[in-house]
């Protein structure tokens, strides 16, 4: 018999597993318990854009002699 914990590499996996679960789950419920002070305050807009191997010189907003088309981007960014 032993007193230490499992420290196999599937315990902590289940470990880490239950732990992000547990964090998503409570910053879940502390972002829906928002006190009703203002409902008719206008919502930020808030835009985030999530892209794969575009660099800050990809955009033709930031460099006019980008060779990737991005128009709708370019947009946002003036």
């Amino acid at each position: 018999m032993t007193l230490l914990p499992d420290r196999s590499e599937g315990a902590m996996q289940k470990q880490h597993r239950m732990t992000l679960g547990l964090t998503i789950a409570a910053l879940a419920f502390i972002g829906s318990s928002s006190p009703d002070t203002d409902r008719d305050a206008p919502l930020p807009n808030i835009l985030f854009i999530l892209a794969d191997d575009l660099g800050y010189g990809d955009v033709g907003g930031y460099n006019s002699e980008s060779k990737v088309p991005t128009p709708h981007l370019d947009q946002f960014a003036s």
